[in-house]
C-alpha cells in the first residue's frame, strides 16, 4: 500500500490496485481516505485538471528544462539505467514509446525528464505481451510519428509474431529488446511470495538462456533488420541509424 502518500489523485484512470494477489496482502493500494478522484477513464481528465488549477489560482510557469544526467561513456556496458539514459538522449521529436518490462522501462521513466516531448504507452494491469502489438498499432494509427518499443525479452516472446506484421506493413517501429535472458518478473514475484532462495527447478523455469534466444536471427526470420548492441557506442549508433531509416528495425541490447 502507498503508506507514504497523504493524498493520491486520480485523473483519467481507475483506482490503483495491485495486479498480483497474495493471501493476507490487500489489493487496494491506497489507505482509506487518501484517494481523490478528479476524473475517471472515460471522463475529461484535462478539463478536470484545468478546473482544479483555476480553483486554487495556479499560475502556469515557463516549463523548466530538466537537467539531464551526464551521458554514459561509449565503452560502458549496457544496464537498464544506462539504456534509459541513451534512449532518452537519442529520442526523436514527437516519438511514441511503448514500454513493456521493468528492466529498461522503469529506468527510462526516471531518465526521460530531459528528453524531447514524447508520448508513452505502458502495459495495462500487468498484461504480458502487449508491448509489441501496441507499438505496431501506434505506428499504423500515427504513421507520421516515430515509434520505439522498449521491450523485455521474456514478455516479447509472447507476441513475437508482431515483428512479421511490422515488416509486412512497413511500419516505422524501432524495437529495443532488453536481453538479459531471464524472466525477472517471475523471479521478483516468487521473492515477494516468500521464495527468496531458488532451487534448480525454479532457476531453470525462469531462465531464457537454455537455449538462448537469438533476437537478431528471430527478427531476420520475420523480415525485420536487426543488430546486437553490447556497449553504449553500439546502442547509440544503432538507434541513430534506425531513426534515420524507414521501416521496422530491432536492436537486441545485451544486458
Amino acid at each position: 500500500m502507498l503508506r507514504e502518500a497523504d493524498v493520491v489523485v486520480v485523473a483519467g484512470a481507475e483506482d490503483p490496485v495491485a495486479y498480483f494477489g497474495y493471501e493476507g496482502v490487500p489489493s487496494v493500494l491506497t489507505e482509506p481516505g487518501t484517494l481523490v478522484r478528479l476524473a475517471g477513464p472515460i471522463e475529461d481528465a484535462e478539463e478536470a485538471l484545468l478546473e482544479l488549477a483555476d480553483l486554487i489560482g495556479a499560475v502556469t510557469p515557463a516549463a523548466p528544462t530538466a537537467p539531464g544526467a551526464a551521458p554514459p561513456d561509449d565503452s560502458e556496458t549496457l544496464t537498464g539505467r544506462v539504456v534509459g539514459r541513451v534512449v532518452s538522449a537519442c529520442l526523436p521529436d514527437d516519438a511514441i514509446v511503448s514500454i513493456e518490462g521493468g528492466t529498461s522501462g522503469y529506468p527510462f521513466y526516471t531518465e526521460s525528464g530531459s528528453a524531447v516531448p514524447h508520448t508513452v504507452m505502458t502495459n495495462t494491469g500487468g498484461a504480458i505481451g502487449q508491448g509489441l502489438p501496441c507499438a505496431l498499432g501506434a505506428a499504423i494509427a500515427a504513421p507520421h510519428r516515430p515509434v520505439i518499443a522498449l521491450q523485455s525479452d521474456g514478455s516479447g516472446l509472447y507476441t513475437a509474431q508482431a515483428l512479421w506484421s511490422m515488416s509486412r506493413e512497413r511500419t516505422n517501429v524501432i524495437v529495443l529488446i532488453a536481453a538479459n535472458h531471464t524472466y525477472n518478473v517471475l523471479r521478483t514475484e516468487l521473492g515477494r511470495h516468500g521464495n527468496a532462495e531458488f532451487g534448480s527447478q525454479a532457476e531453470a523455469l525462469t531462465s531464457l538462456a537454455d537455449p538462448r534466444v537469438d533476437w537478431v536471427a528471430l527478427a531476420a526470420g520475420f523480415g525485420v533488420p536487426a543488430v546486437r548492441a553490447v556497449t553504449v557506442a553500439d546502442l547509440r549508433k544503432a538507434l541513430t541509424d534506425a531513426v534515420a531509416s524507414d521501416g521496422p528495425h530491432l536492436i537486441e541490447m545485451a544486458l
